[in-house]
């Protein structure tokens, strides 16, 4: 009950001006020109639309390469211990076989486990699609006729953002 208390009638006529001011036809606040499209403008977009396509086409060449790689060192450490335990239960004379193998699946399971393939073709993967579907966005402004399209500046400060934030949170081609 403390915060509130009675208004007078000076507190009324403050009101009221302020309630005149905002309604007032004079007010700046009503005139807000959008910047139009033009053929410079356009062009912004598809150099920028050309861009997403590149790093899009990276992060999908990253993806593969990493793919790759996973199978290179998760093929070879499945495979090997099978091959050797039935080496050393049937021939006796290549006993010290084993021990070489088995060393050399620790040393590849080590560098999947180190540089880990899978989870880096995943993000470069979802990246690579992010920047698809950014490029989508523009090609779905671009081709509407320009007295149909949202305010230049709207757009190019919102398509501006999300490039931004992919290019900041993208990881490394």
């Amino acid at each position: 009950m403390e915060g509130l208390r009675i208004i007078n009638e000076e507190d009324e006529k403050e009101i009221k001006i302020i309630s005149q001011e905002l309604n007032s036809e004079s007010s700046k606040d009503n005139e807000r020109y959008d910047e139009q499209w033009r053929e410079k403008n356009e062009m912004y977009f598809q150099r920028m639309k050309n861009e997403l396509l590149n790093k899009s086409n990276l992060h999908d060449v990253c993806s593969h390469k990493n793919k790759k790689m996973y199978f290179y060192t998760a093929i070879p450490s499945m495979i090997l211990p099978l091959v050797l335990a039935n080496v050393s239960i049937f021939s006796q004379e290549y006993q010290f076989i084993q021990p070489i193998g088995l060393t050399i699946v620790a040393c590849i399971n080590g560098l999947n486990t180190l540089y880990n393939f899978s989870k880096k073709s995943e993000v470069h993967n979802t990246y690579a699609g992010k920047y698809t579907e950014l490029v989508d966005e523009i090609n779905k402004v671009l081709i509407r006729s320009k007295k149909f399209r949202e305010p230049f500046d709207v757009i190019l400060e919102r398509i501006t953002m999300k490039k931004t934030s992919l290019d900041n949170n993208a990881p490394y081609l």
